[in-house]
């Protein structure tokens, strides 16, 4: 079985706090969880999340940065999630 999910609020919402929780739930029955950081889990995403939370880098257009955080979603689909389902 598969869950997708995706926590959103603000910084200091208690993401990370209800992510834990959530695993932890999951896990508790019987699912293979696998988590990351949009971006930031893949080398890529890294790289991006530096660049946008960078002060001293403009901030892009919201079409952009919509296009960034959807390329750092593929990277992580591909090669953290998509092993998991292959196996």
């Amino acid at each position: 079985s598969l869950f997708w999910g995706n926590f959103e609020s603000g910084e200091g919402g208690g993401k990370g706090t209800q992510l834990l929780e959530t695993k932890k739930w999951l896990k508790g029955e019987g699912f293979y969880v696998v988590s990351g950081q949009e971006p930031g889990t893949t080398e890529i995403g890294k790289r991006l999340r530096s660049i946008l939370q960078d002060p001293n880098i403009p901030k892009p257009q919201k079409r952009t940065e919509v296009l960034l955080f959807v390329g750092a979603g593929v990277e992580f689909f591909e090669q953290e999630v998509k092993p998991v389902l292959e196996q």
